[in-house]
């Protein structure tokens, strides 16, 4: 009986630890992101040395937005076709000297209106009517806004000092179907307030 004891102990301890050196190896934990990495339409950007961004053709989410809004370093920024409606996240971007937005569907400018070290701005082809965001952009020297809804751009007129170029063909027509910046009923006025730049009706 003794015997039979002492076996049934060896048998269950050889169980045991059978049982505790055979478990099974916990899963890998998974890869932290490199907190110096953002990713923008699956490609990874990194935060402190990157100063210039080009996408195009690309549908950018509200998440990618957020991402680009923390590539704080930089100065030249192309989103071009991308189904941007809301730009909001741009701005904190005060390092841009560069921002093109073309071929988008923005309507509302004033994300824009802190970004003042920009030179050059291209919003053509979007769904813009007033340009009261941009009067405090005064570094501006290139101002594309053909392509879009505008009626009135007085709101710049003395503002923007060093403007060399400003486009604003193709916008809102008249009661009598006339571009409001129809150089032939509006063109002296509008070259009267900007001099110094070159106009492109």
């Amino acid at each position: 009986m003794i015997i039979v004891s002492i076996i049934m102990v060896i048998f269950i301890g050889v169980i045991i630890y059978s049982a505790a050196t055979n478990k099974p190896e916990p899963p890998p934990e998974p890869e932290e992101p490199c907190p110096n990495t953002v990713t923008v339409a699956g490609e990874d950007y990194k935060i402190d040395s990157t100063t210039s961004l080009s996408i195009e053709w690309t549908s950018l989410t509200g998440e990618d937005m957020r991402s680009i809004a923390l590539l704080v370093n930089l100065t030249s920024l192309e989103l071009k076709v991308c189904e941007i409606t809301d730009i909001r996240p741009l701005s904190g971007l005060v390092n841009l000297t560069r921002l093109d937005l073309r071929l988008n569907s923005i309507s509302d400018l004033t994300p824009l209106s802190e970004l003042l070290n920009l030179t050059h701005l291209d919003l053509r082809h979007n769904d813009i009517s007033s340009v009261n965001a941009l009067a405090d952009l005064t570094n501006l020297v290139m101002l594309e806004l053909g392509g879009n809804n505008i009626s009135d751009i007085s709101p710049l007129y003395g503002r923007l000092p060093y403007l060399k170029n400003l486009y604003i063909y193709d916008n809102a027509k008249d009661s009598r179907g006339y571009d409001y910046f129809d150089e032939r009923l509006y063109g002296d006025i509008i070259k009267e307030q900007f001099q110094r730049a070159t106009i492109h009706f």
